[in-house]
């Protein structure tokens, strides 16, 4: 285990974001809305998700955009800091490359999960 610090902005620039690898938390996208809001029956599943660079690079340090690689998940869209935060604070938000993890703001080798 090293003490990297790391941000997503450095691992776009060290990595390339096509080789960067986003888990987090999420829903189907046939979940049901009413009109307040969203129904909590369909429990959340950690899912991979892959940079989508189309309005903003991650280079850039402001917004991810991200895409699940698992068909009827959809997109997710955080600003950088925000998905940091939940990243220090929720162990199911991290980055991978390879089969080193990235939890912010420190780095470990460990097992890519499935």
């Amino acid at each position: 285990m090293t003490n990297e610090r790391v941000d997503i902005e450095k691992l776009a620039s060290r990595f390339g974001a096509e080789n960067l690898t986003f888990f987090l938390p999420a829903r189907p996208l046939d979940v049901t809305w009413d009109e307040f809001h969203m129904h909590d029956t369909v429990p959340k599943i950690v899912k991979a998700f892959k940079a989508n660079e189309k309005r903003y690079r991650l280079d850039q340090g402001y917004k991810v955009v991200v895409d699940c690689v698992e068909p009827g998940y959809g997109t997710e869209e955080f600003y950088q800091d925000d998905f940091e935060s939940l990243a220090r604070s929720i162990p199911d938000y991290y980055v991978a490359v390879g089969d080193q993890v990235f939890r912010f703001g420190y780095t470990e080798q460990v097992r890519t999960p499935d």
